[in-house]
């Protein structure tokens, strides 16, 4: 699996809001959005922020947030529908 790094990662035209609580990293795709609106209507987002929950791993922080990086899975834009349908849009 390639290492993907911030300087390739690409923000989410229409799912990077500017006051998102959590960085999410699908591919080299980036979505910032609200942890606590996913916690609640996902019990796989409620313990997602501590390190080595879930299929998911945590790292530092980008633009003030804590970031998850997906490891395996969805495509970026699989995920993007998928977080569309969570949200309500």
């Amino acid at each position: 699996m390639d290492c993907i790094t911030p300087e390739d990662w690409i923000r989410h035209p229409e799912l990077y809001f500017g006051d998102g609580t959590i960085v999410l990293v699908v591919q080299s795709v980036v979505f910032r959005v609200y942890h606590g609106l996913l916690s609640s209507r996902s019990e796989v987002f409620q313990g997602m922020i501590t390190v080595g929950s879930g299929p998911a791993t945590t790292i530092e922080t980008y633009d003030g947030c804590p970031v998850v990086v997906q490891l395996q899975g969805d495509s970026a834009e699989e995920f993007s529908y998928f977080l569309n349908a969570l949200l309500g849009g």
